[in-house]
């Protein structure tokens, strides 16, 4: 945005070339009223813009997920429904899609255009109603964006949440100034010595503003669209048995399973419940001590076992799982 104002100036500046033979008083006479209107189009334009641009291109990438061209299905697992806020639930779904090997690697994306392999991902959704763990529910991902994953009832209402209501209310006006200044340019072109040389300069201002903006919108909102639509987490696949190896492992390590992803389908049912909230006292046992403590926060890892970040009276914080918790000494 900061080099736009600039460019419009200098592109309104070289008529002075053209003015040699005037002076300075009818230079200002003849275009001060021209530089005058555009500026306001600029800020007009940029305002509109800045207002309406996310919301409008969101709106667009909402609206392709529903459109068989932009979007692929997919079949995904519930793997646990929890009560959230504004009697909500938040629900995790895994599913499967296809990426490139060489994803990151632009050369060999290039040379084996055909190389791909499945990769699994998790999402979180907020839904209005409870979903049973196992249940099997379609996953919509849009094309070339594998972390894009999303079900239809979130879809759905984003849509409607990104409805035209509020651009109207900002475009309707947005626009009516955006004529006035463009008619009062006009006029100011016309009343000009050399309308030619009026009409040129103009012209070249007006795509100045058009591009720019439009240019610094886009870099804008190519910087949050990771935010909004690219969210899903990618897990490790590994073989059953390597996967049960690691979790002992790791069960030896910090009184809770690794975080990995069978390549079957165990995930969906080997789980169990989170027992215990966010916030409650609780009291550590391990190795005959017992300990009070308080749950800072609640995870769930890969293999939907629940484990805990719990902090000591003493202030040190620690990682556990459900067999060394109690609500009672």
């Amino acid at each position: 945005m900061s080099r736009i104002l600039p460019l419009l100036v200098i592109v309104l500046a070289s008529t002075s070339v053209c003015a040699e033979k005037n002076d300075w008083n009818e230079l200002v006479d003849d275009w001060g009223g021209v530089v005058k209107y555009l500026l306001g189009f600029f800020f007009v334009y940029a305002g509109v813009s800045l207002l309406l641009y996310n919301h409008l291109a969101t709106h667009k990438i909402w609206k392709k997920y529903t459109n068989g061209r932009f979007a692929t299905k997919v079949s995904g697992d519930v793997l646990s429904s929890d009560p959230s806020y504004d009697n909500k639930f938040d629900v995790s779904v895994l599913y499967t899609t296809m990426i490139h090997k060489y994803e990151n690697d632009s050369r060999n994306k290039f040379r084996h255009p055909t190389a791909l392999e499945p990769k699994r991902f998790l999402r979180r959704f907020l839904v209005a109603q409870p979903i049973s763990r196992g249940t099997t529910i379609d996953v919509f991902i849009l094309r070339g964006m594998p972390r894009s994953g999303c079900i239809r009832e979130v879809v759905d209402r984003n849509i409607r949440a990104h409805s035209h209501c509020r651009t109207l209310l900002i475009l309707l006006p947005g626009a009516a100034l955006v004529s006035i200044f463009i008619y009062l340019a006009v006029m100011e072109v016309n009343a000009m010595n050399e309308p030619k040389m009026g009409w040129i300069v103009s012209a070249a201002g007006l795509a100045v503003i058009l591009v720019g903006t439009n240019m610094w919108c886009q870099r804008r909102f190519q910087r949050e669209i990771g935010n909004t639509f690219q969210v899903a987490v990618p897990q490790r696949i590994v073989s059953a048995g390597q996967g049960m190896n690691n979790q002992l492992r790791g069960s030896a390590r910090n009184d809770r399973s690794e975080p990995l992803l069978h390549s079957d389908n165990l995930s969906i049912v080997q789980g169990r419940d989170t027992l215990h909230k966010k916030g409650m006292n609780v009291f550590y046992k391990s190795s005959g001590t017992t300990m009070s403590a308080r749950i800072l926060d609640v995870h769930m890892d890969d293999l939907l076992e629940p484990y805990y970040t719990i902090q000591f009276k003493d202030g040190r914080e620690k990682q556990t799982d459900n067999s060394h918790i109690m609500l009672e000494p």
